[in-house]
């Protein structure tokens, strides 16, 4: 509910399991199951926070998740403390803090190698993550470098794994190499990736994968100098995640839609009209 902007729908179903969880440990608490039942429902409920585009609270969640979990397990190195860790990484990334949050999504990523298989999902997702932090920091180079050769940019991934986690690799490697200036190559691939997911199992309404590739398509129409193109489709893209947050108007923005917006200026700034631009 949260990843197809329902964040309030997904905050209360999610507050009413907090609430018999966290009862249920208040009466054992010393119950290893009843512990864990709550810390998997308390990652759920950062998550939650951070798709619906509450940063502090967010950061706030995964800061006391990593402290439960380092205080509960004696292990430093555990993997459901790294994994902890990851979305503290993820929160603050989120929340625009990409040199602390690669700072704490590398300490773990570093865990998970040594616990998991290389070509797993939760290794491919945290390269992913680096890679979305590495992105926003400016080092496109370094986006490529972290994908080159990954389980998460083959076919099999996409298919026996999971394809969002395989597309969103393609999509971090297409914007990389346009932001090297190779936004034509870049383009030409990224269009041939939302062709073929018009053939996978793609939510109803908004899917967020899809959103992601239009919204990635027109950045790349910018860095061509394709201005005009680039406003046509985001304002389609606007228009749509603004119809699927309905529930939710009135809070904070999701994240993705703040980035069309801001890149919707942008595309408006270029074509001259500030009216626009500054309504975005």
């Amino acid at each position: 509910a949260a990843e197809t902007g329902h964040g309030e729908q997904a905050r209360t179903a999610v507050a009413g399991v907090h609430r018999t969880r966290l009862a249920l440990l208040g009466r054992e608490p010393q119950d290893a199951a009843a512990w864990r039942r709550l810390t998997v429902t308390e990652r759920v409920r950062t998550d939650v926070a951070r798709l619906a585009g509450e940063a502090a609270e967010s950061v706030r969640l995964a800061l006391a998740l990593l402290a439960d979990r380092r205080a509960r397990l004696s292990d430093p190195a555990h993997a459901d403390t790294a994994e902890a860790q990851i979305i503290l990484g993820q929160t603050l990334l989120a929340a625009g803090h990409p040199a602390v949050a690669r700072r704490h999504l590398e300490e773990a990523a570093d865990t998970r190698r040594s616990r998991f298989l290389l070509s797993s999902y939760r290794v491919q997702e945290d390269l992913i993550w680096l890679a979305k932090a590495a992105l926003v920091l400016g080092n496109p180079r370094t986006v490529l470098d972290l994908l080159d050769g990954q389980a998460a940019q083959t076919d099999w991934f996409r298919d026996q794994v999971s394809f969002r986690l395989g597309y969103t690799a393609r999509r971090l490697a297409a914007m990389a190499r346009g932001e090297l200036g190779r936004a034509g190559e870049a383009t030409e691939g990224l269009l041939a990736a939302r062709a073929e997911l018009a053939g996978r199992p793609l939510d109803e309404g908004l899917d967020p994968l899809a959103a992601d590739v239009d919204r990635s398509l027109a950045e790349l129409a910018l860095l061509r100098g394709e201005a005009a193109a680039a406003a046509d489709a985001l304002a389609r893209l606007a228009e749509a995640e603004a119809e699927a947050g309905g529930a939710d108007r009135g809070g904070p923005p999701r994240p993705a839609r703040g980035w069309t917006l801001v890149l919707l200026a942008r595309a408006a700034a270029r074509l001259g009209d500030t009216q626009r631009a500054a309504q975005c």
